[in-house]
């Protein structure tokens, strides 16, 4: 079996996972995929767990949006977050864990308080953050992935 072929998982010690039904999600709205395998999410058959693609504060057209501004481009980020676990079917009440990546420690404040102000009203994600050199594109401040567990019917 090759390394890329994508519809097979192995788990320590849980033998193999078949991903031959997974869901790929791309949402209207989402920045595009470029050149290289990748989904916004990934939604496994079984369980409904969504694994959520890092998302920065591209348009539609891969262009970055507000410059400058963390906090904007936060809840820029939390919109594109909230877009993919409504194309599963959940809302980000089912969002479980997320990561999120920053460039400047000055900015944790505003992207903080954009996160708190998207998630207000959910049950919140577990939460890690993690300060780094830098992102694909030297305008983009934040990052954001997640997982989330949706319903298997939602309603």
């Amino acid at each position: 079996m090759g390394l890329l072929e994508p519809h097979v998982g192995y788990g320590c010690g849980h033998g193999q996972t078949d991903l031959s039904n997974r869901r790929n999600l791309n949402p209207s709205g989402s920045w595009p995929r470029a050149n290289f395998p990748m989904n916004h999410g990934v939604l496994e058959p079984s369980g409904r767990r969504l694994h959520i693609t890092g998302q920065v504060a591209w348009d539609e057209a891969g262009a970055v949006v507000h410059p400058g501004d963390a906090g904007a481009q936060t809840r820029h980020v939390m919109t594109c977050i909230a877009r993919i676990i409504e194309a599963a079917g959940g809302t980000l009440n089912d969002l479980v864990s997320i990561t999120t990546y920053y460039v400047d420690q000055a900015d944790y404040a505003a992207i903080t308080d954009a996160r708190r102000e998207a998630l207000s009203g959910t049950d919140g994600p577990a939460t890690t953050g993690i300060r780094i050199a830098g992102l694909v594109d030297p305008a983009l401040l934040v990052e954001i992935s997640g997982i989330a567990v949706v319903p298997d019917h939602p309603g």
